[in-house]
């Protein structure tokens, strides 16, 4: 099985992640997480709202 010249250079760049940062920025433009996010779009502690009177009584640590 030969080898041509293309294909070793392709081998040889993933083998040394030469092209790992632009795979990781194309990721990140794909899942649409380019733009930094705020404390509260990571946390969003309005759904909690519902679940806070439920689960105030319960005390999982015990």
């Amino acid at each position: 099985m030969a080898v041509d010249d293309d294909e070793r250079e392709a081998l040889q760049e993933i083998i040394n992640n030469t092209k790992l940062s632009e795979g990781y920025l194309t990721l990140a433009r794909d899942i649409e997480v380019m733009e930094p996010k705020s404390p509260e779009d990571i946390y969003k502690a309005h759904l909690l709202d519902g679940r806070a009177s439920a689960g105030a009584s319960v005390d999982s640590a015990r």
